[in-house]
């Protein structure tokens, strides 16, 4: 990785967080448990914010990743709705945690 070290590991803490917040419901229970709908709106939300801090160096150096996703997200912001939340959830996050994980130092001694 580069510079983008800290807001790379802020974007996986991030989608991780989302994707364990969620894991196990299903799109109704999600929509009715307030606690949980929060905590991936919140996280969805520092998704977003954070990606918009990567710069356009490291974006070109890794066409890999989902940009048209991130971006997608970032643009979504505060005007994410639950419905919106639930998708992007489980289309785009998963490929997210993938490409951060292609990317950042792997064990203890990296």
């Amino acid at each position: 990785m580069q510079a983008n070290d800290e807001t790379l590991m802020e974007v996986y803490n991030a989608a991780r967080l989302a994707v364990e917040f969620a894991g196990g419901m299903n799109k109704c229970a999600f929509m009715v448990d307030a606690k949980t709908h929060s905590a991936v709106l919140y996280q969805l939300l520092v998704l977003a914010r954070a990606s918009r801090r990567i710069g356009d160096e490291f974006r070109t150096k890794h066409p890999e990743f989902p940009w048209k996703a991130i971006d997608a997200l970032g643009a979504k912001g505060d005007d994410m709705d639950l419905t919106d939340a639930w998708d992007i959830l489980w289309s785009d996050v998963p490929a997210i945690v993938t490409a951060v994980e292609s990317v950042i130092p792997q064990g203890p001694d990296a």
